[in-house]
């Protein structure tokens, strides 16, 4: 099969990249909030082994796997030009990185994230990311279930979503996380891969004034773990 650049070699430039999966801070908060037994039972759910996940971002590597994406008509794998080779990054490999599981049953049933939201973020509907980071370190548990479900929420926003601070918080996900049996039977692995290719995929095609590829840009989604 023929190797069509998406970005042509004459347009390559060098950019400073940025990703939006915080998981070296949001890991630092909840290690420092939890007691030793909220951690362990934070280390048994469906996130716990990305506890122990140390990276770094080469984002001059990542920029460099970007600028060789081949034509490609499938939307939800990404493929490269490495080394002469094509190489793909689909959902499969996703789950392989990130440990994530394929939820193929996904439970589906109403929630509701009024509970958590009176308790903990003074029933507001309108919360930033930022101030959800801040609210998080003096939050005053009700019990230790509930420091695990808004750590896992946390989790969720700011590593596998990888969203920028400045955008709000999710309401809904404060009724899944409510709900530990749809919790864990939820289709996260899904929703962070949706999200994380979508980027990887659109992020080069917006150009800057001068019409070049930009200088800057963010990747939201879990997009640390993309190159390893």
């Amino acid at each position: 099969m023929e190797m069509v650049p998406k970005i042509p070699p004459s347009s390559y430039r060098s950019s400073n990249l940025t990703c939006l999966s915080h998981i070296g801070s949001t890991v630092k908060a909840i290690k420092s909030k939890l007691t030793p037994r909220q951690l362990s039972m934070f280390r048994k759910t469906i996130f716990g082994h990305l506890l122990d996940v140390e990276l770094v971002l080469n984002g001059p590597l990542l920029h460099n796997l970007l600028l060789r994406e081949l034509e490609n008509s499938r939307a939800d794998v990404i493929t490269m030009d490495v080394l002469g080779n094509r190489v793909s990054f689909g959902f499969s490999e996703f789950c392989l990185i990130t440990g994530l599981k394929d939820s193929r049953r996904p439970i589906r049933k109403d929630t509701s994230p009024k509970r958590l939201r009176k308790l903990y973020f003074d029933d507001k509907v309108d919360i930033l990311l930022s101030e959800f980071e801040a609210r998080y370190m003096v939050m005053q548990f009700e019990d230790d279930i509930d420091a695990v479900k808004i750590s896992m929420l946390l989790f969720v926003e700011l590593v596998l979503f990888g969203k920028d601070r400045t955008l709000k918080l999710d309401n809904s996900l404060l009724g899944v996380v409510d709900d530990l049996e749809v919790c864990c039977n939820y289709d996260w692995a899904e929703m962070s891969f949706e999200k994380t290719i979508k980027s990887l995929k659109r992020v080069l095609t917006k150009k800057g004034r001068d019409e070049r590829l930009r200088k800057t840009y963010s990747l939201f989604g879990d997009t640390k773990q993309y190159p390893v």
